[in-house]
């Protein structure tokens, strides 16, 4: 089976093709990103052997083809700005402080009564033959 099992598509509905856009988004970024891989692979192989001038302006490539894959992962990111740990740190701050902390036993018996809700409702919309 492929990515997309076309058996259970269905054209009309807007949640299948919602699904194919995700999947061809993720393969389309996971492309990119190993196009960005190997351009910077192949720069950080010519460094040992440029002059300095041309071992800067390689370096250079290499730091912009990095900031490409960053950006790739995680588009959230601004190249130069904060690390990956550090923007998780914020993002993870800032779902606490709409929601409540995540280690508090109250927002966590919340989450799971919402999370049961969620799946009796997804539950609901299964298939049916």
């Amino acid at each position: 089976m492929g990515l997309l099992d076309y058996r259970e598509a269905d054209l009309r509905d807007r949640r299948w093709w919602t699904r194919v856009r995700w999947a061809v988004d993720y393969l389309s970024s996971q492309h990119c990103i190993k196009i960005y891989e190997h351009k910077l692979q192949q720069q950080l192989a010519l460094l040992p052997t440029l002059t300095d001038d041309r071992a800067e302006r390689c370096w250079k490539n290499a730091d912009r083809l990095r900031h490409r894959i960053i950006n790739e992962m995680a588009p959230w990111v601004t190249p130069g700005g904060k690390s990956l740990r550090d923007v998780a740190l914020d993002m993870r701050q800032q779902w606490a402080d709409i929601w409540g902390d995540p280690n508090d036993p109250a927002v966590q018996a919340e989450m799971n009564r919402l999370l049961a809700a969620w799946e009796e409702v997804r539950d609901g919309y299964t298939r049916l033959d």
